[in-house]
């Protein structure tokens, strides 16, 4: 049932790229920007790629419970 249900908060994180679950928190999907980065080794500039990061905000509900 576990797996179901991570399954289906993935499903709608990737479609969505925002997934909420009541009392809580919420998952939100970011994507960094392109840039162009210094590399100290060889004093080369380097691109990097856009990245995909998670990030999970608690509801006030959860914060309250955990005082």
């Amino acid at each position: 049932v576990i797996n179901e249900y991570l399954e289906l908060l993935k499903q709608e994180i990737i479609i969505n790229k925002k997934a909420s679950i009541t009392n809580f928190g919420t998952f939100n999907l970011k994507t960094t920007k392109e840039h162009t980065i210094f590399s100290p080794v060889d004093g080369r500039s380097i691109k990097t790629k856009g990245v995909k990061k998670l990030y999970f905000s608690m509801s006030k509900e959860f914060i309250n419970r955990l005082d």
